[in-house]
């Protein structure tokens, strides 16, 4: 997963900085927004944060390799992300659930 998170981008999948600085400015600026992502979790470099529990993780991600017995490289790889991918939205969920639940 760490090899993923430190490819390169194209230069076509970066929004320019003069667009991002245009909505940051119109929306309160930077300084508004910039704790979102550690609310949540949902973009962290890191899957499980320090309040989960990395068993758990580990438990998803064996069985997701129980299950497609991944043949390669390129199989594994796509598998640690199905359960990132898996382990994030829970994350959501959860703290979807405790919003609305007023928690």
């Amino acid at each position: 997963m760490e090899t993923f998170e430190r490819m390169a981008l194209s230069n076509s999948a970066v929004i320019p900085f003069s667009a991002t600085a245009a909505v940051s400015a119109a929306n309160g600026g930077y300084e508004a927004v910039r704790f979102n992502a550690m609310k949540h979790g949902i973009l962290s470099r890191l899957v499980v944060l320090a309040h989960e529990d990395g068993g758990d993780f580990a438990d998803l991600l064996a069985a997701l390799i129980e299950e497609h017995k991944p043949a390669g490289m390129t199989e594994r790889h796509l598998i640690e992300e199905l359960a990132a991918i898996i382990w994030r939205k829970r994350r959501v969920l959860l703290a979807e659930a405790a919003k609305i639940n007023g928690a």
